[in-house]
């Protein structure tokens, strides 16, 4: 294909001068592979309509076999994609006098699918295929059976969270990097208005329900107590008569909640399990993002952090001289579940703030929105006995304060074993994902897919963890005896695809832009002209020598002279000669 050009510019020509822009030079033997792969992927694919014929034809081949450069091409070609050619891209070419309309507007990343509407960029059907065996299990059963096909899932991550912070006095020991796991949760629903999200409010009301009973004498207790500490102030009751200051475990909390009591809170929800007492998570629903940001607009940068702190359970509190605050520290145990609109969430995650870590921390749900369709009459009215069920097994969870081993071993199925050996544990698998992936982006040299890499197993673990201990619920509450199958870390593995897949697909564009735009690069100090030619002065030496060395001027070499001899480093001979006191300035 000689001769063709994009826009009036050879491929050839595009194909040298992005080698040269990238490497500084075109492929040698010994990388021509890696190079003629990056460059397919990163350009010559967005401007050949992604055809492997018309790519292999109009990239010159820099001394590949046509067989060579169709495998690098068609690996190339078949990697992730931005919906719309990328502004790195878009700048490159513009460089060389290309004119480009439109482009460089990357709405998400693309995961094979053509088509503008959610619906057809994520691939629904895929995920309710992969996690369908796991809807019709008695744990999830319940949970699913009334929802949509497309929004099972959705319907899993919520329930998962809410059944994890009834179980949140227990711990997960062992991870593959030797610490330990409290069964933190923060669970995002997005979605369109009207698309069926008000099914995650009925399973809060459900399932959340012994935890509002127990809170509901909690808060009793409470304010009988501050009743009658009023009391006692008011007849100015001797000092020797007023009770001992008490605080009560109040853990579900609304989302008008201040840091300062949300730190209170957390400091007084702990429970005792035999001999043992944990702190255990606060937790709160919410059904409108754009309500949590409305409420959280006073404190936004110290609410902001909490949410990232409460990732891993991290100490956190506040010190004050006043007597109405409570000092010290706090582990940040709180989980949530929200709900809202594509819109509230760019408002949340911003440019300026996706960097923070905070979207990568995310249990994020696409939810399904039903087109020019009506909701089937009376096709989501949960049994009662499914209803019952949700209700009370909350009082079983909130007494299990046991600790699961993540390293406990399970067979592994035939069609398993070639990946995870005969016997695998949730770390071990789990840590057989992260290198599988890692490697995998390396070859697509995909930084998006590497930043976004490293937390899908910690929160597939903790939902997994949770499946396992419903599974066998009879002896773990009573023992501590986890009945472990490998349905619940085949489960985890494919948990850690989804939460990778779907923090991309919300957080990718964003994410990649804030890449581009951060400043702050690595530098290092270089000997410098001037150092460089002091050391290669002779030790003793006049004016004319540092001309020479330094090529300044003559008045410019009295000046270095007088700076020198002033600093201690060369001292006079004689008129117009100088001699090195030191010799070499490193």
């Amino acid at each position: 294909m000689e001769g063709v050009s994009f826009r009036g510019v050879p491929y050839a020509d595009i194909a040298d001068a992005w080698l040269r822009a990238e490497y500084g030079h075109l492929p040698a033997v010994g990388e021509r592979n890696a190079c003629y792969y990056a460059l397919v992927q990163q350009c010559m694919r967005y401007i050949c309509d992604f055809s492997e014929d018309m790519v292999v034809g109009a990239t010159p081949d820099y001394g590949l076999s046509e067989q060579e450069r169709r495998q690098c091409a068609r690996s190339a070609i078949g990697a992730r994609r931005y919906s719309a050619m990328p502004r790195k891209l878009v700048a490159f070419l513009q460089g060389l006098g290309i004119t480009l309309q439109g482009e460089g507007k990357a709405e998400g990343i693309r995961s094979g699918n053509q088509g503008t509407d959610q619906a057809a960029e994520w691939d629904f059907e895929k995920w309710a295929e992969c996690f369908s065996p796991y809807f019709e299990s008695p744990v999830w059963r319940p949970v699913c059976a009334v929802l949509p096909r497309y929004s099972r899932l959705n319907g899993m991550l919520v329930a998962g969270t809410m059944f994890g912070t009834l179980l949140s006095g227990c711990r997960l020991r062992n991870w593959y990097d030797g610490s330990d796991l409290a069964l933190t949760y923060m669970t995002y629903i997005i979605g369109d208005a009207g698309t069926g999200k008000g099914d995650y409010r009925e399973l809060d009301h459900l399932i959340m329900e012994p935890l509002r009973l127990e809170d509901a004498r909690g808060r009793k207790a409470e304010e009988n107590y501050l009743a009658e500490m009023k009391r006692l102030l008011m007849a100015k009751a001797k000092k020797d008569d007023i009770p001992e200051e008490k605080h009560f475990p109040i853990r579900y909390l609304p989302t008008d909640c201040t840091l300062k009591q949300k730190l209170e809170r957390c400091m007084d929800a702990k429970n005792t399990f035999g001999t043992v007492q944990r702190q255990v998570a606060c937790y709160n629903f919410e059904s409108e993002l754009s309500s949590k940001i409305n409420y959280e607009k006073n404190s936004w940068n110290s609410s902001q952090d909490f949410d990232k702190k409460s990732f891993d359970c991290e100490l956190t509190g506040s010190e004050s001289r006043s007597a109405m605050t409570r000092n010290g520290l706090v582990p940040a145990f709180f989980n949530f579940v929200v709900t809202g609109t594509p819109d509230s969430l760019q408002k949340k995650i911003t440019l300026r703030n996706c960097l923070d870590g905070l979207p990568t921390r995310l249990i994020m749900g696409v939810q399904y929105g039903q087109r020019y369709e009506m909701l089937k009459r009376k096709a989501r009215r949960r049994s009662d006995k499914d209803s019952d069920w949700l209700r009370t097994i909350g009082n079983r969870l909130l007494h299990c304060g046991w600790d699961v081993n993540l390293e406990q071993r399970v067979s592994v199925p035939k069609r398993w074993q070639d990946k995870l050996g005969t016997t695998t544990s949730f770390a071990d698998a789990l840590y057989y994902w992260g290198q599988q992936k890692a490697f995998a982006l390396s070859l697509d040299d995909d930084r998006l897919g590497d930043y976004f890499r490293k937390r899908p197993p910690l929160i597939a673990v903790r939902l997994a963890a949770v499946d396992a201990i419903m599974n066998s619920l009879d002896s773990f509450e009573e023992s501590g005896k986890l009945n472990l199958k490998f349905s619940s870390i085949e489960l985890a593995m494919h948990l850690a695809d989804y939460i990778f897949e779907s923090q991309l697909w919300y957080f990718g564009r964003l994410v990649d832009e804030a890449l581009d735009g951060v400043g702050l690069t690595g530098n290092v100090r270089r000997e410098t002209k001037r150092i460089k030619a002091y050391t290669e002065l002779p030790d003793e030496f006049t004016a004319e020598d540092i001309v020479k060395y330094m090529g300044i001027t003559k008045p410019s070499a009295y000046v270095c002279c007088t700076k020198w001899q002033n600093s201690g480093f060369i001292e006079r001979v004689s008129r117009g000669k100088y001699k090195k006191i030191v010799k070499v300035i490193v």
